[in-house]
């Protein structure tokens, strides 16, 4: 049961990081639709801007995209390294659950890199822009404005005193 948890948390942790890539480039991977944590998929939006907006807006995403490879590295090492831990014999959860943290940490290095990128992108535009970038984030990503209906149900209802 354990290793099978193990495998799961795997995939889990690699559909995650592909989804990363798409924090920069707005690209959805897998075609299944999906679309990470919220990010903003900034380049799609830059691309609809005038050319001279778009040049100087791609420039600084350009740059920030150049520290990403090697935390894109970073992460790809550490889960080969957790899957090599995965397939041990004899399985040793220790050390699976250490190669997970190692992901984790590499995970998160890499997507703060990233927004801070898209933020220094964000910094670099008019007023008017990141109104546009707003609207266009929530209706691109309304699934993640709202709640799901069961959810809203529950939500809504009455606290009752004790």
């Amino acid at each position: 049961m354990g290793a099978l948890l193990a495998v799961s948390l795997a995939l889990n942790l690699l559909i995650c990081g592909a989804l990363v890539g798409s924090v920069l480039t707005g690209k959805r991977h897998g075609g299944g639709g999906m679309s990470g944590r919220g990010e903003i998929g900034i380049r799609s939006f830059v691309r609809q801007l005038p050319a001279e907006r778009r040049k100087a807006l791609e420039k600084v995403l350009k740059q920030g995209k150049g520290d990403l490879r090697p935390l894109r590295a970073a992460v790809i090492d550490a889960r080969l390294a957790a899957a090599a831990a995965l397939a041990a014999d004899p399985l040793d959860p220790a050390a699976v659950r250490r190669e997970f943290d190692v992901i984790d940490a590499a995970d998160a290095k890499l997507r703060a890199t990233a927004r801070e990128a898209i933020i220094k992108t964000v910094e670099s535009m008019t007023p008017d822009e990141r109104r546009d970038l707003s609207a266009w984030w929530r209706q691109r990503k309304a699934h993640l404005f709202r709640m799901q209906p069961a959810r809203d149900a529950r939500r809504e209802k009455p606290v009752e005193a004790p």
